[in-house]
């Protein structure tokens, strides 16, 4: 009797623990039926098994994608490392992909697809058991998921303006940024994301104020999903009473940082570290040039 088990980390589990269980138990499972190669078709099944991502469909996570950011084509995401690069987007697209297959074609032949399918064969295989090419499936795929945009409205128009603000932001496109969130905050959005990067977007524009009043509203917010980044907040909030001169204000706000959840961020580090210096030494404007230069290659 073959036996395998499931090894999850605990922050992993904190949010859908329902939706990651059954995630990782469709892996363990389709072990048995082929190989994992190429996480398209592994991790695409294992996707659409887990139900939903964040309480929402999997397809209305993948329209969002499609309508709301630059399109990311499937063949990219056959290769494991192409696949990985792209993150949660990659996830998404796969197992709406795998979805629509199992709609359209049923259980039997996708099972089949799973167990011939591999890295080295895959758009052969592929070909071979749904009578169609990879390429012409998924323009269907497209179609289908376009056909249904009504049926995850409000919310489907709320996610894209979201991920256009991200997108503009981390473009560089401070005052495209600004026009999204203005452009969301006209609809009543009062998502958390929508006020955070407004203020950061005024913050990499040198307006200071506008930044903290935008800010102060996300640390008042006590919404889940604002938990494991009330560190930076009051850390950013921190630097911005420093620019303005408000050094009393800025030693508060870093207490405060101290006061929350560790966050860390993937260039800056720990926020309790950095509240730690700059309850030292204040931070100046430099500084926030020198993170702009680095962060958008200035």
């Amino acid at each position: 009797m073959r036996e395998g088990a499931v090894l999850t980390a605990a922050d992993v589990l904190q949010d859908n623990p329902q939706e990651t269980v059954r995630h990782e138990l469709t892996h363990l499972f389709s072990s048995f039926w082929g190989k994992f190669e190429p996480p398209l078709k592994s991790e695409g099944l294992a996707t659409w098994l887990q139900g939903t991502m964040g309480g929402e469909p999997i397809d209305f996570h993948a329209l969002v994608i499609l309508v709301g950011d630059a399109y990311l084509p499937l063949c990219l995401l056959v290769d494991e490392r192409t696949f990985h690069q792209h993150g949660r987007d990659a996830y998404t697209l796969a197992g709406s992909f795998t979805g629509f297959l199992v709609r359209r074609f049923g259980w039997d032949a996708f099972m089949g697809f799973f167990a011939q399918a591999n890295a080295r064969n895959f758009e052969a295989a592929f070909e071979r058991t749904f009578g169609m090419t990879f390429f012409a499936a998924e323009r269907e795929w497209r179609k289908e998921l376009l056909s249904r945009r009504t049926e995850f409205e409000p919310n489907l128009s709320a996610l894209v303006r979201r991920r256009r603000i991200k997108a503009a932001y981390f473009a560089g496109e401070f005052v495209r940024c600004l026009e999204e969130c203005d452009a969301a905050l006209r609809t009543d959005d009062t998502h958390w994301e929508v006020f955070w990067y407004a203020a950061v977007a005024h913050k990499a524009l040198g307006n200071y104020e506008q930044a903290v009043a935008l800010l102060e509203q996300v640390v008042r917010k006590d919404a889940i999903a604002v938990c494991p980044y009330r560190a930076d907040a009051w850390l950013q909030l921190g630097n911005l009473y420093d620019l303005l001169g408000r050094r009393d204000k800025a030693t508060a706000a870093y207490q405060q940082t101290l006061n929350e959840p560790d966050c860390w961020d993937s260039e800056d580090g720990s926020a309790h570290e950095q509240a730690r210096r700059y309850l030292r030494q204040p931070f100046t404007e430099r500084e926030l040039y020198q993170q702009l230069k680095s962060r958008w290659k200035w």
